[in-house]
């Protein structure tokens, strides 16, 4: 029997961000001591799970970029291939399932770090509801029974995993 390759996709939302600095617009806001703290454990805790995603995709905002630099870092994946897409950032569930549709099919694994409510939507969405609310540095690992981006909608779609960082490791 020869199995079909799944493909993999691991929503984040960005870590805690700071509101101390009221002069900084939303986009520039920085992640502040817990955020700074939870992405690179996170990104231990992926890599512990053998996460290898391919492709990292960041909204602009410097929190996200922040969390995605992170997470990278632990992951072993160049920084600076991290891909900005100013889509990510406000993106309606329908947004961000055009975005996968166009996803080159040489990722298996794909990381996209966002915000909520967003994250939050697109998990539910893709998952069916298993969350009212994606935690900050929430990731919720999803597993597509295809092997063309493209098919996200049609496909079958497991939830593998839902970790954040105040959950307790076993």
């Amino acid at each position: 029997m020869i199995l079909k390759p799944n493909r993999v996709l691991y929503l984040v939302r960005h870590a805690k961000s700071s509101r101390k600095d009221p002069t900084l617009s939303d986009l520039a806001r920085p992640l502040n001591k817990r955020g700074q703290d939870d992405a690179p454990r996170m990104g231990k805790r992926l890599k512990d799970k053998s996460a290898y995603p391919g492709l990292i995709i960041t909204s602009p905002a410097n929190r996200a970029h922040r969390t995605a630099a992170l997470i990278a870092s632990e992951l072993d994946y160049p920084v600076a291939d991290i891909t900005v897409d100013e889509k990510i950032y406000g993106a309606l569930p329908s947004e961000l399932i055009s975005l996968l549709r166009d996803l080159d099919n040489q990722y298996a694994q794909v990381m996209l770090v966002g915000h909520n409510p967003e994250m939050t939507d697109l998990v539910n969405h893709l998952a069916g509801y298993c969350t009212d609310n994606l935690p900050t540095c929430g990731i919720a690992t999803l597993e597509f029974a295809t092997d063309a981006w493209h098919d996200v909608e049609s496909v079958a779609v497991k939830l593998l995993d839902l970790d954040f960082p105040k959950r307790s490791q076993s």
